[in-house]
Formats: C-alpha cells, sequence, structure tokens
C-alpha cells in the first residue's frame, strides 16, 4: 500500500468515526438542537425568505447555521452552538466585511430557553449588523426607521 493509499484510507476512517450513530445520540445538545433550535432557525429562514435569498443550513449534533445572501451582503451566516453540557448557548452571527458578533449566554433551564428568545438574539444581531451597514455604506435611516 502506498503512503497516499494509507493517508486517504485513514481520512476516510476519521470522516467514518464522527458518523457513527452511537456518537452522535450521546451528545447532550443533540435533542435540544433538533427539536428547539433547529425548528426555530427554520422559522426564522421561512420569515425573511421574501427578503433574502440562497438560503442553506448547515448541522451538526450541537449547532446549527442559517446562510442567505441579502442585496447588499452575500454569505451572511447566522449560527447557534449548545456546549454538551447544556449550560450555554452560542449565538454567532457574521456578514462579510460589514459585521460580526459572538455572544454566549447561560443556560440555567433548557426548558424555559425558547423560540422567542432565539429570535431575540437574532434580531438584537440584525440591528446591529444594520447600524455597521449604515456605517460602511454611508446609507441614511429613513425617517419611518428613526
Amino acid at each position: 500500500m502506498s503512503e497516499l493509499q494509507f493517508l486517504q484510507d485513514y481520512t476516510i476512517e476519521l470522516l467514518q468515526y464522527e458518523q457513527s450513530e452511537q456518537l452522535i445520540n450521546g451528545t447532550k445538545a443533540f435533542y435540544y438542537i433538533d427539536n428547539l433550535v433547529t425548528p426555530a432557525v427554520q422559522n426564522i429562514a421561512n420569515k425573511i425568505a421574501p427578503y433574502t435569498s440562497n438560503h442553506r443550513f448547515k448541522r451538526s449534533p450541537m449547532q446549527i447555521e442559517l446562510v442567505f445572501d441579502t442585496p447588499l451582503v452575500s454569505e451572511n451566516v447566522f449560527s447557534i452552538f449548545v456546549n454538551n453540557e447544556m449550560t450555554e448557548i452560542v449565538f454567532y452571527m457574521h456578514s462579510p466585511a460589514v459585521y460580526s458578533e459572538t455572544k454566549t449566554l447561560t443556560i440555567n433551564d433548557p426548558t424555559v430557553f425558547n423560540e422567542q428568545d432565539i429570535w431575540l438574539e437574532f434580531v438584537k444581531m440584525m440591528s446591529d449588523r444594520r447600524v455597521s451597514l449604515e456605517q460602511e455604506f454611508g446609507l441614511v435611516p429613513t425617517p419611518k426607521d428613526e
């Protein structure tokens, strides 16, 4: 077996390890991401769909990411990560060359943290992103926005 073949086979072995159902289902955050966070992020995507394009979801057992384009910025990312101990939730938003923010919150009781909380963090980040857009592009808020 050549060294190249060995490296290729070993890479496949490493990737197959991550596909283990036991590994995925053994993650405490998996159920939380799958049943609370993912539907909330899908709801966000549905609501913003008329004003955005190219929606894509990326998922792992502890994270979901929504990627979308707007008329001014491509590849906007809104991501939510929950640590395996279910004690922290991390919100991340990135709009290339315009805005980037990471916010970590403590989850005292996972049953209390709900879809409205996810929407609240999304709206806060979108508002901060708007300020950055106004500064970056020299945009002036319209009177109805003030």
